[in-house]
């Protein structure tokens, strides 16, 4: 992927075969980013990548050490469904309500990102905090690289990722003290 500040120098050829797409700061504002990241927050689970990731790297192992592929299809079963069954005894008593585990676990989880969403969401706005404290750092404070709003949000979106992932985790490892709001 490549990050480019403008199209100056792409031909049609280059945007047809590399698929990219150019949108430019005017277009994408710093609103339309939060909507965006708030959204995507209150819509899905942070805490997949984590075990998709999980399953990945055993694969990426078990063929570092010339497993056969029925060997790390089985390592890697065996990785999604402990890390499942970590997960539905954690959040498996949170809920009555809801028939299947696994819809259990994903309500949990939705619940304590849409909260965090709700939180977040009232800093982002115009006036909030965020934009506050993005206006400063662009004003007023030297940066290594050149900083674009774009960057320094995207940026912040991803600590916000990081630590509503921390939160999910504390919750799957505390189930004597769930997370109340």
């Amino acid at each position: 992927m490549f990050e480019v500040s403008d199209l100056k120098y792409a031909t049609l050829a280059t945007l047809s075969r590399c698929g990219m797409i150019w949108f430019p700061e005017e277009v994408i504002n710093e609103d339309t980013l939060y909507e965006s990241y708030l959204n995507k927050l209150k819509n899905q689970r942070l805490d997949i990548e984590t075990i998709k990731f999980s399953i990945d790297n055993n694969d990426f192992l078990s063929y570092g050490a010339q497993q056969t592929s029925q060997t790390t299809e089985i390592i890697s079963m065996d990785t999604f469904i402990h890390s499942s069954l970590m997960m539905v005894g954690t959040f498996g008593h949170l809920s009555s309500n809801v028939n299947s585990p696994s819809d259990t676990i994903t309500s949990r989880v939705l619940e304590i990102q849409r909260i965090c969403a709700n939180i977040l969401s009232r800093h982002m706005k115009s006036d909030g905090l965020v934009a506050l404290t993005l206006d400063y750092a662009l004003e007023n404070i030297d940066h290594i690289m050149e900083a674009t709003s774009q960057r320094l949000i995207l940026s912040f979106f991803s600590m916000m990722s990081f630590s509503v992932k921390q939160l999910l985790e504390y919750e799957s490892n505390h189930q004597d003290f769930p997370l109340t709001t």
